[in-house]
């Protein structure tokens, strides 16, 4: 599931392709149909959620540093 932060993200990435010459007030995302998009968003995703997921460690135990962290727990 997606939460605010992860759509805030992809958001600044969609309008980092904009090139700053095209930039206006009413011109902060590209064309629809750029190709750049989806490439962009996916990457942007997919690192946004691997931050969120548990690392096993070397011992064959998870990580649970992130998870206690968003529960606002302390470890």
């Amino acid at each position: 599931m997606l939460d605010e932060q992860m759509l805030i993200t992809a958001s600044y990435a969609i309008a980092s392709l904009v090139e700053e010459t095209h930039m206006k007030e009413d011109n902060v995302i590209p064309k629809v149909n750029d190709p750049r998009i989806c490439r962009i968003v996916t990457q942007t995703l997919k690192e946004a959620i691997g931050n969120l997921i548990p690392k096993p460690l070397k011992d064959g135990t998870e990580t649970r540093q992130l998870n206690e962290q968003h529960a606002g727990k302390k470890g």
